[in-house]
């Protein structure tokens, strides 16, 4: 089996033969994508995944077997087989409760998806490529909380552009789209600030509130939000023409020549 390439085999429960239900195995190979994806986003550097993935295997019985392979969307910029051991490493280090070097909360979160249907359904999941070999008979939710550890809260603010917005049944959440940091901030809102919340979308905004934070991170996640605060638009911001004569009395005496030259000397 070629580096680029992953086979995961999945085990149902004694109930089912040992077979597979459908929807766990969406679910499963759902979840693999979303790790995989992010993977590639933090190795090429890039908005949007360099790599797809399509289907080299595919056995019925006990276990199910899929064996997907990962192909670059641009063949002079080939980040497979980099993606598929930072994969392995995640899940073996995760398994043994360490922290994957350059894993952020949200990747870690996302291997919480692997196995979420243990005790369920699936009773065993195996992953193996040329080089490594993981089997897991557990969800790895409990491994991810511990790495991750309690919320550290303070009062602060966070900016950024503001993209996303669900105000379905009461949910009063968006996410904030910082320009350095965390990819996104999850924000949680008071039915009072509905109206600005949704005047704010895709409006670049400052929130306050009590900011959540992982002990091993420097970014918050998340915000209890209390106050937003809408920021201009570009169009709507002076230029440096409209300045113009704000203090015709800046200089004093002097000429604007004058100023700028004794300005000069004295440095």
């Amino acid at each position: 089996m070629a580096n680029n390439k992953i086979e995961i085999k999945l085990r149902g429960t004694k109930a089912d033969n040992d077979l597979v239900r459908l929807s766990d195995f969406i679910a499963e190979l759902h979840a693999t994508s979303d790790i995989l994806n992010h993977i590639d986003r933090t190795v090429s550097r890039a908005a949007s995944p360099s790599l797809y993935y399509r289907v080299t295997d595919l056995r019925y019985g006990s276990p199910a077997i899929v064996e997907v392979e990962a192909v670059p969307v641009e063949p002079s910029e080939n980040h497979s087989e980099a993606v598929v051991d930072r994969f392995f490493v995640g899940l073996r280090d995760i398994k043994e409760r360490r922290a994957p070097t350059e894993f952020d909360r949200e990747l870690l979160e996302l291997y919480t998806k692997i196995g979420g249907v243990f005790r369920k359904n699936i009773t065993e999941i195996s992953f193996s490529s040329e080089r490594a070999e993981v089997t897991l008979t557990e969800d790895l939710g409990v491994a991810v909380k511990d790495i991750l550890g309690k919320d550290e809260i303070a009062q602060g603010a966070v900016s950024g552009i503001l993209e996303y917005i669900n105000i379905h049944a009461g949910a009063n959440r968006f996410y904030i789209y910082p320009v350095a940091g965390a990819r996104r901030i999850d924000c949680h809102f008071p039915g009072s600030l509905l109206e600005a919340a949704i005047g704010a979308v895709n409006r670049y905004i400052n929130v306050r509130g009590k900011v959540k934070y992982k002990k091993r991170d420097c970014f918050p996640y998340s915000v209890e939000v209390e106050d937003l605060e809408i920021f201009p638009k570009e169009s709507e911001l002076p230029t440096l023409f409209d300045l113009r004569g704000l203090a015709p009395d800046a200089t004093g005496d002097l000429s604007s020549e004058e100023f700028v030259s004794r300005i000069r000397n004295v440095e």
